[in-house]
């Protein structure tokens, strides 16, 4: 991206492919309207699989409207329309370098900060319902085998990331309430992974790699310690799993599963 001297980027996953017409419509919006951030919707598709069981990835709230990124996220969040992959959106270049707003390469989810922090900082985003990303779906996939150590390493990035952002910035309340929400998610998606990251230890008691799954967790509570000092308001098993990752974690999975209950309670 520093390379770059176009006034738009968009990216592509080596796995997927745009409808053949969206980077002239893309950037056309883009120029007409004079925004920052385009986000779109994309059609998922399987290649090797029988069927998909992530997001729709779907648009069809506050399409065509030209909001600041706080508004406008806070809306695709409340309707569940909110995906962190970075190739559903087109970007004004000018913008994510005068914020120097990057990926956390080399982990898992390098996407997931920059995508929430290019979102919820800009002035004029608008939201489209047109498919023009076909997301692919196959068996193999980085995206369907996902470590859980290095998962939940990533989703500890991108606390990390979102931490020093808070920081550096004055943020509005609804921003702030955005940030807190955002590190909340990451939080309770390392607790998800731990239970995989106790058995994968399991499976390696006589190994050295041990230490690396343990290193997760330390690091991991170190880091929702962090979490607790800056942003307030964080729920109870955060801040007792910043002193006890475990306890923290045992918390986490009963309020997961009193969740689960009452979602089936009122289907």
């Amino acid at each position: 991206m520093g390379e770059a001297t176009w006034k738009h980027i968009i990216f592509l996953d080596s796995d997927d492919y745009w409808k053949l017409t969206a980077l002239e419509e893309l950037v056309e919006e883009a120029e007409k309207k004079n925004l920052q951030v385009i986000v779109f919707a994309a059609q998922p598709f399987c290649d090797g699989i029988e069927k998909h069981k992530g997001p729709s990835y779907s648009h069809t709230v506050q399409n065509n409207l030209v909001k600041n990124g706080a508004e406008s996220l806070y809306f695709s969040k409340s309707h569940g329309e909110y995906y962190a992959q970075a190739c559903l959106r087109l970007y004004r270049l000018d913008y994510l370098r005068d914020n120097g707003f990057r990926f956390d390469e080399g982990i898992i989810h390098e996407d997931e900060s920059f995508s929430f922090l290019a979102y919820v900082h800009a002035d004029r985003v608008e939201c489209l319902g047109e498919r023009y990303y076909y997301r692919r779906y196959r068996p193999g996939s980085i995206m369907m085998n996902k470590d859980p150590v290095q998962s939940a390493h990533g989703y500890r990035v991108a606390i990390d990331t979102l931490l020093h952002y808070m920081q550096d910035r004055r943020l509005s309340s609804l921003e702030n309430k955005l940030y807190r929400g955002q590190i909340i998610g990451y939080i309770s998606a390392i607790f998800a992974r731990n239970e995989e990251m106790i058995e994968k230890k399991s499976s390696l008691a006589t190994s050295s790699n041990t230490s690396h799954v343990n290193s997760i967790a330390y690091d991991s509570q170190e880091t929702i310690r962090r979490a607790c000092r800056i942003s307030k308001r964080l729920p109870l098993y955060c801040k007792i799993g910043a002193y006890n990752f475990e306890a923290g974690y045992s918390l986490w999975k009963i309020r997961a599963s009193l969740g689960r209950l009452k979602r089936l309670r009122h289907r």
